[in-house]
């Protein structure tokens, strides 16, 4: 399943060189990043790579993938889905529910509540919010232990109600921070831990008691 490849995109390496030729500030470049993984917003990625720093964790190739990557890994998991149990039609059911639920993430960094490192060559911690869906494990189907083992066991079956759940699935926003590296004189950028301090999101697609069985595997 998918979630037993989101724990690899965390981390990802990235090799680096290039010469930026503008400077953002630590929410543009938590912003763009974002839009271009979550969003699959080619423009975006286009934008870091126009403010490649030459000391950065990346190359352009890279950071011009950044829109496919999420989407790469769904076509291979569909493609395994493919060869196994799970038939193609809910395969595709469930990337479209997923890629739905990352395009409305819409995670930005909050205005006003970056905090700046003043050495030389810092960090800056950004504030951001996401919107992502509601999982009820409080009660109902998901809240019988019964469901949530047949979930682990039977891939149709959490198929089925992955996508089921997350079209119907009301959104709440989430809280968390994230590291940009940089100063002010050079500007900021994403390293290539960035995408751990999305991993709430990125796990979003799933209950959290399934998520947290599957990345102990």
């Amino acid at each position: 399943m998918l979630a037993y490849r989101l724990p690899l995109l965390l981390c990802l390496p990235f090799a680096a060189q290039a010469t930026a030729s503008e400077k953002l500030s630590p929410e543009q470049a938590f912003d763009l990043y974002a839009q271009a993984l979550l969003e699959g917003d080619a423009r975006a990625a286009e934008a870091l790579t126009r403010a490649l720093p030459a000391d950065a964790l990346w190359n352009a190739t890279a950071l011009l993938r950044l829109p496919r990557l999420l989407q790469d890994t769904r076509e291979q998991v569909f493609d395994q889905w493919e060869d196994d149990v799970v038939p193609a039609v809910l395969a595709e059911a469930v990337v479209t529910q997923i890629d739905r639920t990352y395009a409305s993430s819409h995670c930005r960094a909050v205005p006003g509540q970056t905090i700046a490192e003043a050495a030389p060559a810092g960090r800056a911690q950004v504030t951001f919010t996401c919107q992502v869906p509601v999982w009820n494990t409080g009660s109902g189907l998901l809240a019988d232990p019964a469901i949530q083992q047949k979930l682990q066991d039977d891939e149709v079956f959490a198929a089925y109600l992955i996508a089921s759940e997350l079209r119907m699935a009301e959104q709440q926003t989430i809280t968390g921070t994230a590291l940009l590296e940089g100063s002010a004189g050079t500007g900021y950028f994403p390293d290539g831990d960035t995408i751990r301090f999305l991993a709430p999101v990125l796990l979003s697609i799933f209950p959290e008691a399934l998520a947290d069985t599957l990345l102990e595997k």
